[in-house]
Formats: C-alpha cells, sequence, structure tokens
C-alpha cells in the first residue's frame, strides 16, 4: 500500500468554555455539531477540551522559557512548557475545531 492509498484519520477538536454544563447553548451547538461530524466521519477521532473544567495555565514567564535550551528549564517550565505544547499539537493536528462560548 503506498501514501495515497493509507486512509488519514480525520480529527475534530470541540472546545467548550460555558461553565454551564447542563442548560448551556453553546454546548449543546458544539455537541450536535460533534454528533453530526461522527456520522460523516464514523472512523475519525473527537478531541474535546472543556476550558472550565480544566483550568489551564496562564500565559507567564515560564511560557517565555520556550527560548531557553532543554538542559536550561526548571522543573517548573517543563511542566507548564509540557502542557502548552500539547494544547498546540491538539490545534494543529486536528482537520476541524469547533468552539462553543
Amino acid at each position: 500500500m503506498n501514501s495515497l492509498d493509507e486512509e488519514v484519520q480525520m480529527k475534530l477538536l470541540q472546545i467548550d468554555s460555558s461553565a454551564r454544563r447542563t442548560s448551556s447553548v453553546s454546548r449543546q451547538l458544539t455537541a450536535k455539531f460533534a454528533e453530526e461530524w461522527r456520522k460523516s466521519h464514523p472512523d475519525g477521532e473527537v478531541i474535546q477540551r472543556d476550558l472550565s473544567a480544566t483550568a489551564l495555565p496562564l500565559i507567564t514567564d515560564d511560557w517565555g522559557a520556550t527560548y531557553l535550551e532543554d538542559s536550561q528549564l526548571t522543573l517548573a517550565q517543563r511542566s507548564y512548557l509540557s502542557t502548552s505544547d500539547q494544547l498546540i499539537q491538539e490545534l494543529a493536528a486536528a482537520d476541524t475545531v469547533v468552539i462553543g462560548a
């Protein structure tokens, strides 16, 4: 099988930010979008990111550590950058992004 024949798994990044988990219209809309997307992409992957349930770090001086060599990073900077890298990878890997705010 060559690379043209290989099937690429589509990815949807669903980002919700409403603090109202049960009565949020934006959450209902993103959920409906994800449901319809799954029908069109049954082999696809949905990555869900709930910004009201997971506290994300604020941009601080630790973010500036991106310009340092790995050997110069503190444990706190490594942790901070690891979270940042994960979020960037999720966004970069997504073919489709739906945001409910």
